[in-house]
């Protein structure tokens, strides 16, 4: 189940909220977290008495997060162990802690018991659906394909089940037309099917020459009380299935500035409607992919992701 919620629903954080509710206790040491929204969690860290705030976010199976402590925010990361346990560590010290009256772990249907049947007419569903992360695509033979990883799906009434080798997840779901909706009510998220593009029955794509290259995005605000933020995003796709990504923001105003970056590096395959991330660090992420030449210097060909244009940093020809 965890693997479902953090790989294939990386794209809807909200749908995977409660997974990391709850308490854990050790020796000396204490932790509760709820829910605060789009995959984020707030909280205590109870150590040798000392009560501390917590923020964390969800990534794959384990939660990133900072407690702070006199102003100073510390990092720390909390993986699951089995049985409910989860261990922590931060600062190099890991403890291991028990769940404290938190609700059991969802059955593993592969460990018995009766499978959903699938839906006898899957037509509505098959083909590539874009979601707040990246594209989903169905295939009319039960399988998803999302962020670089296959699954099955099957309908039960008026509930789509998600299951991968680990689990399953149940959700409510609606179609109208060319709209899936997901969830419900604020748990709610909605794919909107992308026309004209068949499902490929998972296929994975590959490295397509033209995409190799350098990539960048950049912007610059201007504040009328003197202050300013810039920031650049680049991504480097190498012909040998690698890529590289970085990104650096810099804001200031009268009172002062900051600064602050990120990195990211992985595989890459695309097809001509999507490119798929496989992040050393993240789960894997699907973008829709457009070309489109510079609106101002049509010579300048750009890559469209999600609907944020990325323009070439090296001479290349135009997208013809």
């Amino acid at each position: 189940m965890r693997k479902i919620l953090a790989c294939l629903f990386a794209m809807a954080a909200l749908l995977a909220q409660n997974e990391w509710s709850g308490s854990w206790k050790g020796a000396n040491i204490e932790l509760t977290v709820q829910p605060a929204g789009l995959g984020a969690y707030r909280g205590t860290l109870v150590f040798e008495g000392k009560s501390f705030l917590v923020s964390a976010k969800a990534f794959a199976e384990k939660l990133d997060g900072t407690f702070t402590a006199d102003g100073t925010g510390f990092p720390f990361t909390v993986e699951r162990e089995g049985g409910g346990h989860v261990a922590l560590t931060s600062d190099g010290t890991r403890y291991l802690l028990a769940p404290v009256n938190n609700r059991p772990a969802a059955r593993n249907p592969l460990s018995g018991g009766a499978a959903a049947a699938p839906v006898a007419n899957q037509s509505g569903l098959t083909g590539d659906w874009q979601g707040p992360q990246g594209v989903v695509r169905f295939d009319a033979n039960g399988g998803v394909f999302f962020g670089g990883q296959n699954y099955h799906y099957a309908v039960n009434g008026a509930t789509l089940i998600l299951t991968a080798a680990d689990g399953q997840v149940p959700l409510a779901f609606q179609l109208n037309g060319d709209v899936m909706t997901l969830g419900s009510g604020s748990q709610s998220i909605r794919l909107t099917r992308l026309a004209g593009i068949p499902s490929t029955g998972g296929a994975r794509g590959g490295v397509l020459p033209e995409l190799v290259g350098k990539w960048c995005y950049q912007a610059n605000v201007n504040a009328t009380n003197g202050g300013a933020r810039s920031s650049s995003q680049c991504f480097t796709l190498n012909a040998n299935g690698t890529y590289q990504y970085f990104g650096e923001s810099d804001s200031y105003n009268p009172f002062g500035g900051s600064t602050s970056n990120s990195s990211d590096e992985g595989t890459w395959t695309a097809t001509e409607t999507t490119i798929t991330a496989n992040s050393r660090y993240k789960p894997p992420v699907t973008y829709r992919l457009e070309k489109r030449n510079h609106p101002k210097n049509v010579n300048d060909p750009m890559l469209v992701l999600d609907g944020q244009a990325f323009v070439t940093a090296y001479q290349k020809a135009p997208w013809r």
